[in-house]
């Protein structure tokens, strides 16, 4: 692992840890706020206690608490989903730093304009494909590192990679001993393969905060 990433992984779990749990607090006041302001609208009551707290009628409860139902559980899938691949690239990556070498060849170096039409900016991504053969065996492969492919709107940064790996030159190829299909350019650790990873960890919190606040507000509707 070089020193950068070494440096940045931390600062990614951290920094998404913050943001989960931000988003969170504000899910929570934005769901209970929405629930107050349509009380006020029509359907809800405020209690002859004086306290101030706002009792939703089941008709309203019911509106109020259908977006959160759906969110919840979306938003755990997802994170479980993107938490599920980034553990797996992270284990690939780790893996990687000791897999075999071979000699191979770029046969593909472009940088591809991603724009969509009607889109007034572009998103650039580095197409680096290359051939390599294994034991009499011909393989293919596109992964540069298990980062994956990411595209950005600074041409430079695909620039840079297809002029590191030119068409026709020939490159190291990492390759899986145990399966010679699967390989990678640059193995081991780099900081962005913590990037899945850290969105599906900030996706699960998110989703199984609103859950425990489901929970929590039906609760308190059966005491009241």
């Amino acid at each position: 692992m070089n020193r950068f990433a070494h440096m940045t992984s931390p600062i990614f779990l951290i920094v998404f840890g913050v943001m989960a749990l931000f988003f969170v607090i504000a899910a929570v006041f934005l769901v209970r706020r929405a629930a107050i302001k349509m009380s006020v609208g029509g359907g809800g009551r405020r209690p002859p206690t004086g306290g101030g707290a706002v009792v939703l009628s089941g008709s309203l409860r019911s509106r109020v608490m259908r977006a959160p139902k759906v969110m919840g559980p979306v938003f755990t899938l997802l994170g479980c989903i993107l938490l599920g691949v980034g553990v797996h690239n992270i284990r690939g990556a780790e893996e990687s730093k000791s897999w075999p070498t071979v000699e191979g060849e770029i046969t593909t170096a472009e940088v591809l304009d991603k724009r969509k039409p009607g889109e007034r900016h572009s998103t650039y991504k580095a197409r680096i494909e290359y051939q390599y053969s294994v034991e009499g065996v011909a393989h293919s492969g596109d992964r540069v590192s298990f980062a994956g492919d990411v595209s950005s709107s600074n041409r430079g940064a695909a620039s840079e990679l297809t002029a590191r790996y030119r068409e026709g030159s020939k490159v190291a190829i990492y390759y899986d001993p145990e399966d010679p299909s699967d390989s990678v350019l640059e193995p081991g650790m780099t900081a962005m393969v913590y990037l899945f990873p850290a969105i599906g960890g900030l996706f699960l919190v998110i989703g199984v905060g609103i859950l425990i606040f489901l929970l929590l507000s039906r609760s308190s509707s059966k005491e009241l």
